[in-house]
This record gives structure tokens, C-alpha cells and sequence, in this order.
């Protein structure tokens, strides 16, 4: 009888981990527009979930022909009402669409856009304050109470 040669094969599967982006819970979307400006200004937030590892919202600015820029105010809000985010810009592209973004392993519990200002060519809509910009701290405690109202300053 011959002996056999038994050959042993091991086959190593190498598993490749899979990252799996994980939606975060979408945040809060709160929107304030000053009472005096609702009539000349709209604003809609919607989520676009074209990419899951980012949070992102587009941003439509409903505005009348009258209306020449505008400026707004962007707070990202995490946990605890700590705010991770604060942007504020003017643009005079009023109809063009604008983004909202983050990394998704960012926590933002709100999104809250605050219109600050609004320029028409009669004259600007402004926070009827000393300080005509929004204090984020009192917008993440009180909400739109603690804006003031709008109040128009006419072009001379």
C-alpha cells in the first residue's frame, strides 16, 4: 500500500469592512422672519439627501422684485443649545438657491435661519434695535421672541 499525501488547504477570506453611513436624525429646521418682513420675504428649508454623509438643506428664498439683498443669519445647534455654528452672509443673488451643510458626525439638534435684513430699492428692512443683528444666544433660549420687530429705513 502506498502512503497518500493529505495537502491541507486554508482558504483565508479577507472581509473588507463596509462603511454604512448612518442617517442622523434630522435636526430642528425653525425659521424666523421679524414681523414688518413676512410680506416682502419667504423662506423654505428642505433636505436633500442626495449625499449621506452630509447633512444638507436647501435653502429657497421666496422674494418679491423689489428685493435686492438680503442677509441671514445660519446657527447650527447641538446638544445641550450649545451653538457649533454660527454664519452670517448678505447675498444680493436673492432668488439664486443656497445650501446648508455639515459633516453628518456632526449632532445638531436645531437649524435656525434668522433673516437680519432685507434691501429693496426703496430702502432696507432692518431689527428695530440698537444693534440691528440678532443675538444667537437669545434666539436658541427664547425663539422669535427674542427678535425684534422689523422696521423700514427709507433710502434717501
Amino acid at each position: 500500500m502506498k502512503p497518500f499525501k493529505l495537502a491541507l488547504c486554508l482558504c483565508v477570506l479577507m472581509v473588507t469592512p463596509v462603511m454604512t453611513a448612518q442617517r442622523p436624525p434630522d435636526p430642528k429646521v425653525e425659521i424666523y422672519i421679524p414681523a414688518g418682513m413676512e410680506k416682502i420675504i419667504q423662506i423654505e428649508a428642505t433636505r436633500d439627501e442626495s449625499e449621506p454623509t452630509i447633512t444638507k438643506y436647501n435653502i429657497k428664498r421666496i422674494v418679491g422684485p423689489e428685493v435686492n439683498k438680503v442677509t441671514i443669519l445660519n446657527l447650527i445647534v447641538g446638544p445641550e443649545g450649545k451653538i457649533d455654528h454660527e454664519f452670517r452672509y448678505t447675498t444680493s443673488r436673492v432668488s439664486d438657491p443656497a445650501n446648508v451643510a455639515w459633516a453628518s458626525m456632526i449632532k445638531a439638534d436645531r437649524l435656525i435661519l434668522i433673516v437680519e435684513r432685507v434691501e429693496t430699492k426703496d430702502g432696507e428692512w432692518v431689527l428695530d434695535a440698537d444693534d440691528v443683528m440678532a443675538d444667537p444666544k437669545a434666539v436658541v433660549e427664547r425663539g422669535k421672541d427674542a427678535l425684534p420687530h422689523a422696521r423700514f429705513v427709507k433710502r434717501e
